[in-house]
């Protein structure tokens, strides 16, 4: 019986592994309208997006990996100059793909168009994607509404009140709309990624305080979206990330823990710091109001010993390669996390960037910017370590 019992747990561990570790192979190739050096490429593997730094070689880019969803989304973006920039999305699998890209202007869609492709499925294309078709279609009057408020008032919507509550009811709208269309499709595995692609992260951006809403977002995904798409490490980030902001620890409340590895690859346990204080840095290189902050951040660093007070960077960057340089450029000497996935944004409910969060010698929240910026509160408080 232990011995039948072994070899089941054996054969389950070897199917996980052989599910959780698909690889996909893709070749990208560029034609002589394209200037290889004004191509930037990412792709989403179901845990993170990764941006692609490697080179094209003769005009061709082979990219391999691992990937943990039903498919990879690889975006790719052709800035022609400063005021145009040609962008296009795909689906790929396991099966080995290609996609030959060529460039074609054209001032209203700005998709850069491909001449040939294989075993990939451009996501945008309502040729290739009849479902994103009826979509564009079912959501028309929404989607217009939110286009031309863009289009006639994108400098002015986060500087004017009635504007900003404008384009909230809006996009509110749009994404009930989108909902509504998507359970529809539930099954399929680009109404979930449209769900968090296009739903969730526009909600992220827009409608981050409308707790009402966020909670209709994750009773939503759990009531029709199945468990292979919904309890994958791509569904349950939506989860954690939604519940964070419906949820987030208060002044007051104990810190939620974490165990991560900084970018030295060292491991970094929450826990590990009681008895001293802890100063959270949520930011990221290209947030300008995260960049002001440092020299305060550092006037901080050189008060206050790192034997009593811990500060630890904890970045919102897509790019790791970017952060280590900021970091290196700036001197920023102290601990600095990637937080791929926004694993411990999610954790303490982090609505906007900068936002910084003091712990106490007992773990406990003592100051949350997010809730009150209050700089010289802050100081006080490190002065009584």
């Amino acid at each position: 019986m232990q011995k039948n019992l072994l070899i089941i747990i054996i054969l389950l561990s070897s199917y996980q592994s052989a599910f959780t570790q698909k690889k996909f192979d893709l070749t990208i190739e560029l034609d002589k309208t394209i200037d290889s050096k004004k191509i930037s490429c990412s792709y989403y593997n179901g845990k993170n997006n990764i941006f692609i730094s490697d080179t094209f070689t003769n005009r061709v880019l082979n990219l391999k990996d691992k990937f943990y969803s039903s498919f990879v989304s690889f975006h790719i973006e052709y800035k022609k100059n400063d005021s145009a920039s040609y962008v296009n999305d795909f689906f790929v699998n396991e099966k080995l793909a290609r996609i030959t890209f060529q460039f074609k202007p054209d001032e209203q869609d700005k998709v850069l168009k491909y001449s040939n492709i294989a075993n990939a499925v451009a996501i945008y294309d309502t040729n290739a994607n009849k479902i994103f078709k009826q979509l564009v279609r079912y959501r028309r009057k929404e989607a217009l509404a939110v286009s031309d408020l863009w289009e006639k008032h994108a400098n002015e919507i986060f500087a004017n009140d009635s504007l900003l509550s404008l384009n909230k009811k809006l996009f509110k709208a749009l994404n009930i709309r989108t909902i509504s269309f998507l359970k529809n499709y539930s099954q399929n595995y680009f109404a979930f990624w449209y769900f968090r692609t296009e739903v969730f992260e526009t909600s992220l951006i827009f409608l981050k305080n409308d707790t009402s809403f966020l909670k209709t977002l994750i009773v939503s995904a759990r009531s029709f979206f199945p468990k292979k798409y919904i309890e994958s490490t791509e569904g349950q980030a939506i989860i954690k990330r939604l519940e964070g902001l419906i949820n987030p620890p208060k002044v007051n409340k104990a810190a939620p823990l974490f165990n991560i590895k900084d970018i030295r690859e060292i491991n970094i346990q929450l826990d590990d710091f009681k008895g001293r204080y802890v100063l959270l840095d949520f930011w990221a290189t290209w947030c300008l109001p995260c960049m002001r902050e440092i020299p305060f951040l550092k006037k901080i660093r050189n008060e206050f010993p790192a034997e009593k007070l811990e500060i630890i960077g904890i970045s919102e960057d897509m790019d790791i390669a970017k952060l280590k340089e900021a970091i290196v450029k700036n001197t920023i000497n102290w601990i600095h996390i990637f937080d791929e996935g926004n694993k411990i944004e999610s954790l303490f409910g982090i609505i906007t960037i900068p936002t910084t969060i003091l712990i106490n010698r007992e773990g406990v929240i003592i100051y949350n910017s997010g809730e009150k910026e209050d700089k010289e509160e802050l100081i006080r408080l490190l002065k009584t370590m």
